[in-house]
């Protein structure tokens, strides 16, 4: 008789496998992934963020008695591209703070 470590190691084996099916079907039926995602800038998180997930998956495949440590460089990706993708957000919203009166000045 199987342990119960065994029976949810395949289980959730099981659950991902399907989960990464529907996803893959999902984004087949969409013909192009810029009707996912329209923006440059929100492609390329997703983009790296896939990457990242996949890198960190297969090195827990590697090693599945233990979660390892992120890599440096899988954190930089990350980082690059979530800066490139918040600098015209944070811009923007600079811009509209100096927009604002300062109720304290005197008319």
């Amino acid at each position: 008789m199987p342990s119960l470590l065994t029976i949810a190691s395949y289980s959730t084996l099981a659950f991902l496998i399907t989960l990464f099916a529907i996803v893959a079907w999902r984004l087949a039926r969409l013909h192009t992934f810029r009707a996912l995602l329209p923006g440059a800038r929100s492609r390329l998180v997703a983009i790296s963020t896939l990457i990242v997930a996949i890198a960190y998956s297969v090195q827990v495949l590697r090693n599945p008695n233990s979660l390892p440590d992120v890599s440096k460089t899988l954190l930089a990706l990350l980082a690059v591209s979530n800066a490139i993708y918040l600098a015209p957000e944070i811009s923007s919203l600079f811009s509209r703070i100096a927009k604002i009166p300062d109720s304290r000045r005197s008319p």
